[in-house]
């Protein structure tokens, strides 16, 4: 976590996917590292795999796709699932991102349909 947050705008917004049990949006890093926090302490094992980066229709505009897979903490249930990430970029740094699990919705919102 330490290492994105050092590419994270200290003003950052931060809306998760619609199927967050919070549901955003947060801001700043202090209320975003909390939010991850929270939600990393529901599994055993996260991790974020990188698919691919692609320029979204606006200049400071990029979609972010990954796979995500996490074994869930007491229950040991595993899953994987491909997300977007639509983040806005201003001065080299993440002003703002919205998680999709919809990757037909995150490329709209990217500009990209």
């Amino acid at each position: 976590m330490d290492a994105f947050f050092e590419i994270v705008a200290p003003d950052v917004e931060w809306w998760p996917s619609e199927q967050s049990p919070e549901p955003g949006p947060f801001r700043g890093r202090d209320a975003l590292a909390g939010f991850m926090r929270s939600y990393f302490d529901s599994f055993d094992e996260i991790m974020f795999e990188l698919e691919d980066v692609v320029p979204g229709g606006e200049a400071d505009q990029v979609l972010v796709l990954l796979t995500l897979h996490t074994r869930g903490k007491g229950s040991g249930v595993e899953v994987e699932i491909r997300i977007g990430h639509v983040l806005t970029v201003r001065d080299g740094k993440i002003a703002r991102g919205r998680v999709y699990t919809d990757l037909d919705d995150a490329r709209a919102a990217a500009g990209l349909t």
